[in-house]
């Protein structure tokens, strides 16, 4: 019974050391350990079910120590079953994704728990139904419970030095898991006992120890270029350890890498035509997996590069050809309607009277009217300078800030007194007279006049619509 007249502080600091020696158990790989930790833990969750600091510490070990996750769960369980919220608030974010749960299972099945292996593995199976060890071990687990088969005859170190061993397998420690499989061997085979399990697994690990060194002489005929061998080389290793990851997108890359390679060589020039999204797709995957400085991915990034610029120069020729043709067909349609309209004229005729005498009769006056023909239109008049070459004509989209350069700085101005960015409006005609291609964007250099003050700037090409020229307006010479 606590000491009712305890300092609170010390009371709390007791508190403090006794569960940080609660999570060190808990921490612990010794089976005595973990089961002083939990008989612990299970009593003083029985004294208060809603107590936090208690579930923290179970989180935090099994975060550190996945072996007791199992356990963890089952508590878990029964203290929310008693109508626990903080253990319900645990349970859900206890570590429960497919790995996890495969992971559980496996120590399930190992100890003979077939009943709780079968569980689990179902329960990875609806997360990841293509998982082929699970469906593996679930059969296996569901004929021995059938069969009544057991391991709970094979002495304590045989099922300790199994368990460990899987845990060097699972890091790709072969050496240190052929040594614990035989360990556990011998200590069956001590006991008079087979342990089949462990020797399959040994059986496996010369497999492993030979995948991996056709791996690391695929490696190698990579540095040196030798596509085909390598190829051969990683064949050899996927066909010895197919459930490698890692191995297999190394693989499936320089697979992809080789067909793209084939592809563009093959088309030659007409490789402008090649639809590029699958072949980007194989770099950008080989990228995070191939060495920096691979030439055969260095040579497709390349290429693809090149097609790209090849093809925004095609569409910037053909966009010039387009508006060259426009402006050129109103300039002659101009000079064929109104071929007057070049000429001018402001005389007018001017009949002066004629008075004539005839004898014997009254004079008479003729006299002609005065008419005066009017100036005909004459130049042309148009808003839109031509200082340097045209590239077209466009209007904003949106509200853009021009830049200096591409990628550089914006203009400022000055309002008021006061130096500010300079902002375009949505509809802001703009005159295009020069494009550069930057950081995989598209920028254009454009011409534009705001508020009687003619400047020049960077925009990016999603912000310009292009437009037809303005249309010639026609001023009458006074």
């Amino acid at each position: 019974m606590p000491d009712q007249n305890m300092d609170p502080k010390q009371e709390s600091i007791d508190r403090d050391n006794q569960l940080s020696a609660i999570l060190i158990q808990l921490r612990s790989q010794r089976p005595s350990d973990i089961l002083r930790g939990m008989t612990q833990v299970r009593h003083w969750l029985q004294a208060n079910l809603e107590d936090g600091r208690i579930y923290e510490i179970l989180l935090d070990a099994v975060h550190e120590n996945r072996n007791i996750r199992e356990q963890v769960r089952s508590l878990l369980i029964q203290m929310k079953e008693k109508g626990s919220k903080a253990a319900e608030g645990a349970l859900s974010i206890l570590p429960s994704t497919a790995q996890d749960l495969l992971a559980d299972a496996d120590d399930a099945y190992y100890a003979a728990e077939y009943d709780q292996a079968i569980q689990l593995y179902r329960q990875v199976l609806r997360l990841a139904p293509d998982d082929e060890r699970a469906k593996d071990h679930l059969a296996k687990a569901e004929i021995k419970r059938i069969a009544g088969e057991t391991d709970k005859d094979l002495p304590r170190a045989a099922l300790q030095y199994y368990r460990r061993a899987r845990s060097h397998i699972a890091a790709r420690d072969f050496l240190t898991a052929i040594k614990l499989l035989s360990a556990a061997i011998e200590e069956a085979q001590a006991k008079g006992l087979s342990y089949p399990d462990a020797e399959e697994a040994l059986n496996a690990m010369q497999d492993l120890l030979t995948a991996d060194e056709f791996r690391r002489k695929a490696n190698y005929a990579l540095s040196q270029e030798q596509w085909k061998a390598a190829l051969d080389f990683y064949n050899q290793a996927l066909s010895l350890d197919p459930t490698n990851v890692v191995m297999k997108k190394e693989f499936d890359s320089l697979q992809n890498l080789l067909r793209a390679e084939s592809e563009l060589r093959r088309r030659g020039i007409l490789k402008i035509f090649t639809p590029l999204g699958k072949l980007w797709g194989a770099s950008e995957a080989a990228r995070g997996i191939m060495p920096p400085d691979n030439r055969l991915l260095n040579f497709i990034e390349n290429r693809l590069n090149q097609i790209k610029m090849i093809r925004i120069g095609g569409v910037v020729v053909i966009i010039i050809g387009i508006l060259l043709f426009l402006i050129l067909s109103e300039k002659f349609e101009f000079l064929e309607v109104h071929p007057t309209a070049i000429e001018s004229t402001n005389t007018a005729v001017v009949n002066t009277a004629t008075v004539t005498f005839t004898p014997m009769s009254t004079p008479t006056m003729t006299a002609t009217v005065v008419t005066t023909i009017p100036p005909t239109a004459t130049a042309f008049q148009t808003l839109v300078p031509t200082p340097r070459s045209v590239l077209g004509y466009g209007r904003l989209t949106l509200n853009f800030f021009p830049l200096e350069e591409p990628n550089g700085n914006r203009i400022q101005h000055t309002i008021d007194g006061n130096l500010s960015d300079l902002m375009l409006n949505r509809k802001q005609f703009v005159i295009v007279v020069d494009s550069r291609y930057a950081a995989s964007r598209i920028w254009y250099k454009c011409l534009w006049e705001l508020n009687g003050v003619e400047n020049e700037g960077w925009i990016l090409d999603e912000y310009i619509e292009f437009v037809p020229p303005p249309t010639p307006i026609i001023s009458p010479t006074p």
